[in-house]
């Protein structure tokens, strides 16, 4: 079941969030099923810990039970893909969803990314025995028609082609303003592919490699988890305190969640996936995906396309 509710969070003026859901419960769409009991069984939800959307069709995977599922938002049901949690070594750490309700699991245990169909068939591995070695997160660009793949272990990123061949790699691990220590989630966003690491540091790429801007995250003790809107803003999940920092223009502008059992609250983010105006969190020990809802700018602030790109430490406009 999806249980609504509308509620603006005002933790330090971040009205723009405003939670409107969450997945918990939902009945379970197989004819098999249908067929023997001749009513919907319901599924419960016991550790999500991926999400991935486009429109009106939600991807996740549930640690508790080892199911991959296809969640329908306008009908409120769920439907089991077990092709896809077949294919998987482990549990997913992220999940990726293109255009045509396609999408891509980054399969850490299996060193690969799996490619699957909206029906639930496993279209292609990917995999480089050479640069992927832990994969945790993967960014379609539609544009470039690449998937670019953020490996943990070797601290960059991996492009391949529509058909699953790898291209290039970028990146390397450091603590330099470039270079990365312990990647451990990356973000699509309006300038780019935003990476979140171990290095106090968000940093943003071209989808070619080319290193633009970073900005600290001092306030973040422990990441887990990126997401970026339309609007440039970025949101960190931070394991610490269970709190999702936002971030615009490079500067903190505010906090929203903390530990708690309770609408807004989080026990244990392990993911975070923004599709339109929608903020999917997958509260992992809370049982749950809450998904919330993201507004326009204010008038008061400058959208991203007509400012200029943050400067690096010890750069000069």
């Amino acid at each position: 079941m999806l249980l609504l509710f509308h509620s603006a969070l005002f933790a330090q003026g971040l009205d723009f969030v405003k939670r409107l859901s969450s997945i918990e419960r939902a009945p379970l769409t197989s004819d098999a099923l249908g067929r023997m009991f001749g009513t919907p069984a319901f599924a419960h939800l016991q550790r999500p810990v991926a999400v991935g959307a486009y429109g009106g069709t939600v991807y996740l995977f549930d640690a508790g039970t080892g199911i991959f599922y296809r969640y329908d938002r306008h009908q409120e049901t769920l439907r089991e893909l077990p092709k896809i949690s077949g294919a998987l070594k482990g549990v997913p750490s992220s999940i990726t969803v293109t255009p045509d309700y396609s999408f891509y699991v980054a399969d850490p245990a299996g060193r690969q990314v799996i490619h699957g169909s909206l029906d639930g068939q496993v279209l292609r591995l990917l995999s480089d025995d050479t640069n992927l070695a832990n994969p945790v997160a993967a960014v379609f660009d539609e544009f470039g028609r690449q998937l670019l793949v953020a490996d943990s272990l070797f601290d960059h990123i991996v492009s391949f082609n529509h058909e699953g061949w790898p291209l290039f790699a970028f990146g390397e691990r450091g603590m330099g303003p470039e270079q990365s220590q312990v990647v451990t989630d990356m973000a699509a966003g309006p300038q780019g592919l935003y990476l979140l690491d171990r290095n106090p540091q968000v940093k943003v790429y071209t989808p070619q490699g080319k290193f633009l801007f970073g900005f600290p995250r001092h306030e973040v003790a422990s990441p887990t988890a990126i997401a970026v809107d339309l609007h440039d803003r970025v949101y960190v999940a931070d394991g610490f305190d269970d709190t999702i920092k936002v971030y615009l223009q490079g500067e903190y502008v505010g906090e929203f969640g903390g530990t708690g059992t309770s609408p807004g609250r989080f026990r244990f983010i392990t993911d975070l996936h923004i599709d339109q105006h929608f903020l999917y969190v997958a509260d992992s020990m809370n049982a749950r995906v809450q998904v919330f809802v993201i507004e326009r700018l204010h008038a008061k602030q400058t959208p991203p396309e007509e400012r200029p790109l943050p400067q690096r430490e010890g750069t000069t406009p």
